[in-house]
């Protein structure tokens, strides 16, 4: 254990990747290891050779998210040596966030725009709608794995329908987003977001406006009643089309914004499954949902406290700085610890978890998930659907059992069996199944795979 007094250098970088994350406990039982070694802050290894810093501490992880002007997103900040370079996952999720300051709110501006006209009520109508058609595929076996059958498909088809893609686009994206590229290899979700921005300018979807002129802010449609059974949960076109309708943005600006929204796809499939996996192993959990005392919406707040999406948010040191111990130097890469910092020891009884609401899963300050509200209500809606199908919903595993993506970034569940009373009349006709990967075509869709007329999938 180092000396209360001794300045800590990422000399001492303790290996976060490969064999550590496949111990018993994982990255919780590597968290406390390093809390009691090192403190609030600990030197780490995301690759061989790769140093970057860790935060642990709850008020900590908040100070660096707030904190824009000492610790910057922009990856351009990074130190060139082995000691400052970038994490090894998670990398399409950080080169889309990677900017500060004025540049930031432009971008962010324009996704805040393009994303303000979807309504929570047709979101929640669409997502029940594909759940159901979703469950409708399991529902008469008696058995299903949830990331698999579940969470993740509906995540892609609602990021697709938000978006505004057609159904084959639909199909691509959750292919590509489930691909594992080779390491150096050109990112597929980024090729399928640049292909799909250069196809509907095109189209002419978007007017030919000048790409650089000063931000204008456009009106906001006002709010219409939802429809008792949407054919979309995106009005106007979808993201895509507003992004490129919006004269602030270059191309490859909407392309990025694109590539990030389609790479979070992922993330809300990790949501749903920690949500259900929360319940179905939660006996309070469930007794208190059954009697009414909690909502679905607490039960997604808890998954989130318990297991955010993303471990890690990435942030990068302005100038050198003391942490605690850690003397952390201009250039330096890191790690903001939000799946660490909600088991930070020093929470308990002092508050912050009160109603639930202070969890960092959608980080804070300027770098706050835009889409945070939507991500929610996708998640509770999803939840509901399931258990108002499948009431007697339960684990075929014990929880010791399940394992979890050796990913600092992203540790979501691979699996999650559940088993239940089959259901022999689900009513929806499924939603149907995506090809294998295809990488060599973003936008290839198979000649044999047609979704049914009139299913509860992305292109109803």
């Amino acid at each position: 254990m180092a000396r209360s007094d001794e300045v800590v250098t990422l000399a001492r970088a303790v290996p976060v990747y490969g064999a550590p994350l496949a111990v018993a406990g994982g990255m919780d039982a590597l968290v406390a290891q390093l809390r009691a070694e090192f403190g609030p802050i600990a030197p780490v290894q995301v690759a061989r050779g790769v140093g970057a810093w860790l935060v642990l501490d709850y008020h900590a992880v908040l100070d660096v998210l707030r904190d824009a002007d000492r610790f910057s997103s922009d990856p351009r900040r990074r130190r060139p040596s082995g000691a400052g370079g970038g994490a090894a996952d998670g990398d399409r999720l950080r080169q889309a966030a990677g900017t500060d300051g004025t540049e930031h709110q432009r971008l962010r501006g324009g996704l805040a725009d393009a994303l303000e006209p979807l309504r929570p009520a047709r979101l929640g109508e669409a997502t029940r709608l594909i759940a159901e058609g979703l469950i409708s595929r399991f529902a008469p076996t008696g058995q299903a794995e949830i990331a698999g059958q579940f969470a993740r498909p509906l995540a892609h088809h609602l990021t697709a329908r938000i978006l505004g893609l057609a159904p084959a686009e639909a199909d691509a994206l959750h292919r590509l987003t489930e691909a594992r590229p080779a390491p150096g290899a050109p990112d597929p979700v980024l090729a399928f977001a640049e292909a799909v921005t250069a196809q509907r300018r095109l189209n002419g979807d978007a007017a030919a406006a000048p790409k650089d002129t000063p931000r204008r802010r456009r009106a906001v449609p006002a709010a219409a009643p939802a429809p008792a059974a949407p054919a979309t949960a995106e009005p106007s076109g979808g993201v895509l089309g507003r992004l490129l309708e919006d004269p602030a943005l270059r191309e490859t600006e909407v392309r990025d914004q694109v590539a990030m929204l389609a790479a979070h796809a992922p993330l809300l499939g990790d949501l749903v499954t920690h949500t259900v996996a929360a319940l179905v192993y939660d006996p309070v959990l469930r007794a208190a949902m059954a009697g009414g005392g909690v909502r679905p919406a607490d039960a997604v707040e808890a998954a989130l406290w318990r297991h955010p999406p993303l471990a890690v948010a990435d942030r990068y040191a302005t100038r050198t700085t003391r942490m605690g111990r850690a003397l952390v130097r201009a250039g330096d890469h890191v790690l903001v610890g939000i799946a660490a910092a909600h088991t930070d020891p020093g929470l308990t009884g002092d508050g912050v978890r009160a109603g639930q609401r202070a969890h960092l899963a959608f980080g804070a300050g300027a770098h706050r998930c835009p889409a945070h509200h939507l991500a929610a209500t996708i998640a509770t809606h999803a939840l509901t659907a399931l258990l108002q199908a499948l009431p007697d919903l339960h684990p075929t595993l014990p929880a010791d059992r399940l394992r979890h993506r050796l990913s600092l970034a992203t540790p979501g569940l691979e699996a999650l069996p559940v088993a239940f009373t089959p259901v022999r009349d689900p009513g929806r006709p499924p939603v149907p199944e995506p090809a294998p990967p295809d990488v060599s075509n973003p936008l290839r869709r198979p000649p044999s795979h047609r979704p049914p007329r009139g299913d509860g999938g992305p292109g109803a």
